[in-house]
């Protein structure tokens, strides 16, 4: 039986070898896998430390920002509303982190009398539903699309028990036995919250594991190298940018026109499909993983003014 990462790697390689739609080009491939090398070879990497609402000297911010992602990737998707340039209220992934930030910030700002300590360890069952129903309101005033789903998966986190599954997990990497395998995490993703597991190509979960790696290093760059990339708007439309993946009619015609495409259709399905498969090759072919790849076409995204696919979906 294929792991969990396996099964996007399977589902991927099922379309692209009888796509319809998305076709991989394999000379533009490594073209780009040339650019991210000396990309890569030029460029200083630091980690991108905690977010501004989690305090570097907490004895508690590896659980905070567990949490902080957690919260932050149920909602990570969908800002765009009718039109890829059109975003109500200037919604983005941006913004919704300073709204996370700012849920952070006012449940946390008196922690002994909104938080309860528990011999080592705080109460984060019940941080983590203070911060989820601070976060729905704030997403409400903003009038952010889809809130009917954002709602809906921030529940799904409440109902989680972040004891009984974060929370060794986290025990053993503070005592210095590491954090585990990503496979791992992932697993108690898509078997604990039902929105992270409907998602076949696993972007949010993928990217919920990135996250944190981009922040302190966690896991480490082996494990993240069985990563494969998080298949959502913008990586896709950079690779079709850069030549590296082509669209034939009718699809070519819809994503100029931003005309919808269907979630779960198979043009939608070949899209993310030649995503992930093209930028695995890309990462072979540059010597490095698929999140330095990830990092290095969302860093150009704004270079490329053509609009990306326009599918109704909360996967991405």
């Amino acid at each position: 039986m294929s792991t969990v990462l396996e099964s996007v790697q399977d589902l991927a390689g099922q379309f692209i070898s009888d796509s319809k739609f998305a076709f991989i080009d394999d000379e533009k491939i490594g073209e780009v896998a040339k650019d991210i090398k000396n990309w890569k070879d030029k460029t200083v990497d630091p980690l991108w430390g905690f977010p501004k609402c989690i305090k570097d000297k907490d004895p508690y911010k590896i659980e905070k920002l567990i949490l902080y992602e957690l919260i932050a990737n149920s909602v990570n998707y969908c800002y765009w509303y009718g039109r890829s340039d059109v975003r109500p209220n200037g919604a983005s992934a941006m913004k919704m982190y300073e709204l996370l930030d700012a849920s952070f910030e006012e449940v946390l700002k008196d922690e002994k009398e909104t938080l309860s300590y528990h011999g080592v360890y705080l109460d984060l069952q019940a941080t983590k539903n203070l911060i989820a129903r601070d976060f729905v309101k704030r997403l409400i005033l903003e009038r952010f699309p889809m809130l009917d789903r954002r709602i809906a998966h921030l529940k799904e986190v409440e109902n989680l028990d972040f004891d009984k599954t974060f929370l060794p997990l986290i025990e053993r990497y503070k005592n210095g036995k590491g954090c585990g395998e990503v496979e791992e995490w992932i697993e108690i993703l898509v078997q604990n919250i039902p929105g992270f597991a409907a998602d076949p190509f696993l972007k949010r979960a993928i990217l919920f594991v990135m996250q944190l790696y981009r922040g302190t290093g966690f896991f480490g760059v082996e494990q993240i190298k069985g990563l494969p990339v998080p298949a959502d708007y913008q990586i896709p439309k950079m690779l079709r940018y850069l030549g590296c993946i082509v669209y034939i009619d009718p699809l070519n015609l819809y994503v100029k026109k931003e005309v919808l495409i269907l979630e779960g259709s198979q043009m939608e399905c070949e899209i993310r499909a030649a995503t992930i498969v093209a930028c695995s090759m890309i990462a072979e072919e540059a010597n490095c993983t698929c999140e330095q790849v990830d990092s290095y076409l969302w860093s150009k995204r704004n270079e490329c003014k053509d609009p990306f696919h326009l599918c109704i979906t909360s996967n991405y």
